[in-house]
């Protein structure tokens, strides 16, 4: 029954055409138009809906002599849609009928630098172009770190134009990035935005996709109760929405976006394990999206879910043939992702029947797509170009205040004029007295702060450099003079190993004795080294942190991945100790206070700054109650070094949630 009443949902809103002319038909009355048409722009959107039509007619013979010309009647005209409709075709033709999608991508990165070098962005058909097969064909190969780029760049432009649907569009996009990357924090970010966007504009199409993105961040949480809140909140709007139009960038059909969301209910239901619903929900959703020619990948998605369940229901031959559906339909595709989820799925019932020969060649096949599509330089690649993207959005958000405060100044400067040629020349002096004397009252006080300042840091450096000195001194007679005693208190008593006088339990006493002062010089070693290492003043920075986060582990059992980038040159001794100690600090901190069982430690060169990342997945706590609690000296005195180094210092944390510590400091 249930299978039925989703069917119907469907069926109310689908409009099937009949009596439509044959391909073959259509490719005649093409050519004879085009036999007809002049060399303008009309003839080459004539060619374009022929080379279409060759294509899916599968005529590669005679496609791309078409394509061809057309691209040739384009660049004749300067006509650049033409041109670039036809670099997709280009795209097309090379991974329809060889597979290429070296060069197909490369037909479409030349493409984007037409739209990037002509700003095209505006043209409602390019923003198509863009959308729908452009950047998907990116996401399809899982080239997201390209995709990013595209995106970070668009996104601004829009913001600039104050655009708002395309700003949604792109932040929607920018959560779809992180999510497959598995950065689900970064995800959620965006795609609450997207919903609150789509909140403000009040468009229904844009809530019932931002209702499913929500869920696919559930999903990945694991959250499922909210995953299933928010598709059948989509699956609602888009029953009760009018659709008069196809909607911008939207233009799919409303049953069409009712079957996606269906299948991704069936696909929530499986991994809650209710493989009953799970079915109910997506083999219709399967039968009706085959029926109708909708979106491939929603059919591929769709074929590995219902592969999924009929494995755990032990039916591997159903498994096996929707998993095989999958595996088809994924490479005719070229998407990647899919592709790697069919062959993982397929070597698990395979393992399952004991066919370990075919299991194997599967899960080789999954695990090789799995290290192409997330790997680390992927990821940081993705983070840099966001990073920039953040950048240039607060430098423009800079611009844009600069702008308002003179325009404001502008403004209270004719005012002023205006209130002094009115009320006269009087009040006029009066003003100006009045500001000479606000403005030395204001000089008078920057100046006692400046002053303030100064001494407040001169201060802090002098502490600072008579503490480092003391240290290495501790350090320097720790080593060199009870190191040296017990080296020699050692060598003495090691005289008496072949004293025949000792008897067996005297034997005992002296090997144990020896361990004793071997511990002893090992601790001692290690305090000197902890006060004040060797490493930092002999190799430098980087291999200091390494040695002390290797010895933390040792004994305390927290994993610590520390990276360094740019490090190769040596900073300032001053400034190193100064990030030495900050960095061992927090980490102090983390292994005291925090719960980890993880903690990420990034130390990155830039040109004018030197960035510190410091994140882990502990307990978190609340910063503001941590800095004004008199307890809480070792940050305020990671605080105030930061501030020696006019660097600047962020917080995110909260209960349960892992704390992140980003560091910037300015270096010469």
């Amino acid at each position: 029954m249930k299978s039925l009443f989703i069917i119907s949902l469907l069926m109310f809103s689908c409009n099937i055409s009949s009596g439509q002319p044959s391909r073959q038909e259509v490719i005649r009355s093409l050519r004879s138009q085009i036999a007809k048409a002049k060399d303008d722009s009309g003839k080459v959107d004539l060619l374009s809906e022929l080379s279409g039509a060759l294509e899916a007619s599968h005529s590669f013979d005679t496609l791309l002599a078409t394509i061809n010309t057309g691209y040739a009647l384009a660049i004749k005209l300067n006509y650049k849609f033409g041109v670039l409709r036809f670099l997709q075709l280009y795209a097309i033709y090379y991974i329809a009928s060889a597979k290429d999608y070296r060069k197909a991508t490369g037909y479409l990165k030349t493409a984007v630098g037409i739209i990037d070098s002509n700003h095209l962005d505006f043209d409602p058909r390019i923003q198509l172009l863009l959308h729908f097969y452009i950047l998907s064909h990116f996401f399809l190969i899982g080239d997201f770190t390209y995709a990013m780029q595209m995106v970070t760049k668009r996104l601004a432009l829009f913001e600039h134009a104050k655009d708002t649907f395309m700003i949604a569009h792109y932040t929607s996009l920018t959560g779809f990035i992180f999510l497959r990357q598995r950065r689900i924090s970064d995800s959620k970010k965006y795609y609450r935005k997207y919903l609150q966007q789509a909140r403000e504009m009040n468009d229904s199409v844009l809530l019932a996709d931002a209702c499913n993105c929500m869920a696919d961040v559930y999903v990945q949480e694991k959250d499922y109760d909210s995953a299933l809140y928010n598709r059948f909140s989509a699956l609602k709007i888009y029953q009760t929405m009018q659709l008069s139009r196809p909607h911008r960038l939207q233009g799919v059909s409303k049953s069409e976006r009712m079957t996606y969301t269906l299948s991704k209910i069936g696909n929530t239901y499986l991994l809650m394990h209710k493989y009953n619903q799970a079915l109910a929900y997506t083999i219709p959703s399967i039968d009706y999206t085959r029926l109708h020619a909708y979106n491939p990948y929603d059919l591929a998605s769709a074929y590995l879910t219902a592969g999924a369940i009929y494995t755990s229901l032990k039916d591997y031959n159903k498994a096996l043939k929707y998993l095989d559906s999958a595996l088809r339909l994924s490479k005719d595709i070229s998407h990647s992702e899919d592709l790697r989820d069919a062959y993982k799925n397929l070597a698990d019932v395979y393992a399952l029947q004991k066919r370990y020969d075919r299991a194997y060649t599967s899960y080789l096949m999954y695990d090789k797509l799995k290290d192409s599509l997330l790997n680390e330089k992927n990821n940081n690649a993705i983070e840099q170009i966001h990073t920039e993207y953040d950048v240039d959005k607060k430098d423009n958000e800079i611009i844009l205040l600069n702008q308002k405060n003179k325009l404001r100044e502008a403004t209270i400067a004719r005012q002023v004029l205006l209130r002094n040629i009115i009320i006269g020349m009087a009040i006029a002096i009066a003003i100006v007295i009045a500001l000479l004397y606000n403005r030395r009252q204001l000089q008078q006080k920057n100046k006692f702060q400046t002053e303030l300042n100064r001494q407040r840091n001169e201060l802090f450096n002098t502490v600072i450099t008579i503490q480092e000195k003391e240290r290495k001194r501790i350090a320097q007679d720790l080593h060199d003079g009870l190191g040296s005693v017990l080296s020699a208190a050692k060598l003495k008593l090691s005289e008496l190993e072949d004293d025949s006088l000792m008897a067996g339990p005297q034997k005992e006493k002296y090997f144990t004795t020896l361990a004793l002062l071997d511990e002893a010089a090992n601790e001692l070693r290690n305090i000197a080294h902890n006060i004040m290492p060797a490493t930092l003043a002999k190799i430098g920075l980087a291999a200091a942190l390494q040695s002390i986060f290797e010895n933390i582990s040792s004994y305390s059992g927290l994993q610590i991945r520390f990276t360094a980038y740019g490090m190769d040159k040596r900073l300032n001794e001053e400034t190193e100790v100064s990030i030495y100690r900050i960095i061992l600090e927090l980490v102090n901190n983390v292994v005291k206070h925090a719960k980890a069982a993880e903690v990420i430690v990034q130390l990155v060169k830039h040109p004018a700054y030197i960035n510190i990342t410091v994140e882990d997945n502990g307990v978190g706590f609340n910063y503001n109650q941590m800095m004004h609690n008199p307890n809480g000296i070792g940050l305020n005195n990671i605080a105030s070094r930061i501030d020696y180094l006019h660097g600047t210092i962020d917080f995110e944390s909260g209960k349960g949630r892992g704390t992140t510590i980003l560091i910037n400091i300015p270096y010469v």
